[in-house]
């Protein structure tokens, strides 16, 4: 699928993301590794996903379209994430993160966003099978 980049603003950061797929169900944030944009998911995943809900896949802070300077620890990341996610006025989310470092992606039950502006860190892990 195709859909036009948009910015929402959040903290003093200009995200940049895209939203596309159906128009309900719980909304599918896709994040990224450090210095990983939307742009480098598989459609096939993203396309996959966003049958049955709202996908909605964004460049984190100091990350290609977005401005700032990049977070240097994975709680600063998921800092920004939260901000980008109560900038664009969600109250309840699914979330997918995949690293350069795993075999696989990481998927990350729906999970409540905060209304304060209180951090949200997300520590979820996935061991690869050994083969």
């Amino acid at each position: 699928m195709t859909a036009p980049t948009r910015f929402v603003t959040a903290n003093g950061i200009r995200y940049a993301c895209r939203r596309f797929g159906a128009e309900t169900g719980t909304p599918l944030v896709f994040l990224r590794h450090f210095r990983g944009g939307m742009d480098h998911w598989d459609p096939a995943v993203t396309d996959g996903l966003a049958a049955n809900r709202p996908a909605i896949p964004f460049d984190n802070t100091g990350v290609a379209s977005s401005s700032g300077q990049t977070p240097d620890t994975v709680e600063a990341q998921a800092d920004d994430a939260a901000a980008f996610i109560q900038a664009l006025g969600l109250t309840r989310v699914g979330l997918i993160h995949a690293t350069q470092h795993a075999p696989s992606d990481t998927v990350v039950p729906p999970t409540a966003v905060p209304t304060d502006a209180s951090p949200v860190t997300t520590n979820a892990t996935r061991t690869a099978p050994k083969p």
